[in-house]
C-alpha cells in the first residue's frame, strides 16, 4: 500500500510503498504520514494537494505536544 509522507518543517512530500517512516530528503527531518489514500492524492490537481498540505501541517503543529525546537512545530 502506498503512503503519503509530509515534512512538517518545509512541506516536502514524498510517496513511499515499503516505509513505515519516513525522513525529508531536503532538511532530513522525520516525517508526517498523511491521512490520505494514494487514489485522493492523485485524484486532485496540484492546488488541492497544497491545499491539503498546508491544513493538515496546520492542523499537525496545532494538535503537537510542546518540544523544545526553534525551527517550527516539530
Amino acid at each position: 500500500m502506498m503512503k503519503i509522507f509530509i515534512c512538517p518543517i518545509c512541506g516536502f512530500t514524498a510517496i513511499t510503498s515499503r516505509r513505515t517512516e519516513c525522513e525529508c530528503r531536503k532538511c532530513t527531518r522525520e516525517m508526517l504520514k498523511a491521512p490520505v489514500t494514494i487514489d485522493e492524492w492523485w485524484g486532485w490537481g496540484s492546488d488541492q494537494r497544497e491545499s491539503f498540505v498546508e491544513s493538515f501541517l496546520e492542523s499537525a503543529c496545532t494538535n503537537a505536544p510542546p518540544k523544545d525546537t526553534t525551527d517550527g512545530c516539530f
